[in-house]
């Protein structure tokens, strides 16, 4: 069994200064989660991430508030062994027979 780790997720905003598109910190939480490395299947759905250096799955009991980036919200990023990461797929399985969610993230 994997151990479970708290991995703390950083939540930003985009904001225009001087016309120049900036992030900010909005927020950060903490998720209790297991943390593994991508399939080659789960790669397969995400061709930008297949030339990426270390990509993970991180596994969440039930439901997550983690965001993905979709329609110009800015995606959520965390801090997985050392490395930063950014949020590119939440897969939620919450109506399944062990309700959990998948987060795919990326070394920035």
């Amino acid at each position: 069994m994997i151990t479970p780790e708290n991995i703390t997720f950083n939540r930003y905003t985009q904001v225009n200064v001087e016309g120049t598109i900036e992030r900010t910190l909005s927020s950060s939480f903490s998720v209790s989660c297991e943390v593994q490395p991508t399939s080659g299947w789960d790669l397969k759905d995400l061709p930008d991430l297949q030339e990426s250096e270390k990509v993970y799955t991180l596994f969440v009991q039930g439901k997550t508030i983690i965001r993905q980036p979709i329609g110009g919200t800015p995606t959520d990023y965390c801090t997985v062994n050392g490395d930063e990461c950014r949020v590119y797929k939440v897969l939620d399985y919450t109506n399944t027979l062990i309700p959990h969610t998948e987060i795919i993230v990326a070394k920035v």
